[in-house]
């Protein structure tokens, strides 16, 4: 069992800087990562977010990523520096690298983990950062203990020794502006849009869920927080992006555009779910609040039913056999 150390939401915190493996059958410690027990440096800050555990077929455990609150995308495994294909699977001979920090200032919040997904030469790493417990403010009520936007993220993991640089840096591609050139993944290091008002760039979106990656498209929801601070609330926002770009793909509004979002209701929306069945495939996500429309006037929590992006053609198999 792999877990995170917890939440400290002090200004210098000083607990849950920490991750631990534990044998399942017994509830001991098999390692504890961390800056004091391990040759670790720079894990100063709290791991609240689950552990995306990443194995291969033959059902060892190759590698894990967790984010912190500073920031910072941890890779915990036996892996070789650029080396995608050979894993050390005996946890004692693990380290603990950061392989992507979302700033230079420690500034931004990972509460959640990354999806990730497998490709020919490298991995990967999708994420999204937001304050769980400054889930209501934004820079027009003034109840943020920051400035900066939070961030949607792809990265490129190559098993680099070099952490990659978000926002200030040179490694990912800023495609906050969707008329921006997309990134080219044989020269780039991935993208990221910043999370910020089309019209004046005021912050306060932030991501506060899980995100999945279906049929080459990450989908990923948002909460953004009204201009009132006596008055709690605020847009369901669903992202749905080429994986590989952060292009849009979806035409949410019916015109002659494919748009990124879509507010699909009010409060902070549950993760994407899928359903698939053999009479379609559809997306789920629960929110606060409906948005109403003539056939369904209701406002209260519900959840949003939407056609994701799915191949052309599917396959499912009555029978097979095996000729010797």
């Amino acid at each position: 069992l792999f877990v995170g150390g917890g939440y400290d939401g002090s200004a210098t915190p000083t607990t849950g800087n920490t991750v631990l493996v534990i044998n399942v059958t017994n509830g001991d410690i098999v390692r504890q990562f961390n800056s004091s027990s391990d040759p670790i440096t720079d894990m100063n800050y709290p791991i609240p977010s689950n552990v995306i555990v990443v194995e291969n077929d033959d059902g060892y455990v190759d590698k894990v990523y967790v984010g912190d609150l500073g920031g910072q995308m941890w890779r915990l495994g036996g892996v070789t520096a650029n080396d995608i294909q050979n894993f050390n699977e005996n946890i004692n001979d693990w380290t603990a690298q950061v392989f992507f920090k979302t700033d230079s200032g420690n500034s931004r919040k990972f509460f959640y983990p990354p999806s990730i997904t497998l490709e020919k030469g490298f991995d990967m790493v999708f994420m999204g950062t937001g304050n769980r417990e400054e889930s209501c403010c934004n820079n027009r009520n003034n109840l943020c203990s920051f400035t900066e936007s939070d961030i949607i993220a792809a990265v490129k993991e190559t098993h680099s020794s070099t952490p990659i640089l978000g926002v200030g840096g040179t490694d990912l591609v800023d495609v906050t502006d969707p008329t921006a050139t997309p990134p080219d993944l044989t020269t780039d290091d991935g993208w990221y849009i910043r999370l910020v008002d089309d019209i004046d760039q005021a912050v306060g979106e932030k991501v506060l869920a899980e995100n999945v990656v279906f049929y080459k498209t990450l989908y990923i929801t948002t909460f953004l927080p009204n201009e009132d601070p006596c008055a709690p609330g605020g847009d369901s926002k669903l992202y749905a992006l080429s994986y590989l770009t952060g292009q849009p793909v979806l035409n949410f509004d019916g015109d002659s555009s494919n748009n990124r979002s879509v507010t699909i209701g009010g409060g902070i929306p549950s993760k994407p779910v899928f359903l698939l069945t053999k009479t379609g495939t559809r997306l789920l996500v629960s929110v606060g609040s409906s948005n109403p429309d003539p056939a369904s006037p209701s406002t209260g929590a519900g959840i949003m039913n939407i056609q994701p992006l799915v191949p052309p053609i599917n396959f499912f198999y009555k029978y097979w056999k095996e000729v010797f």
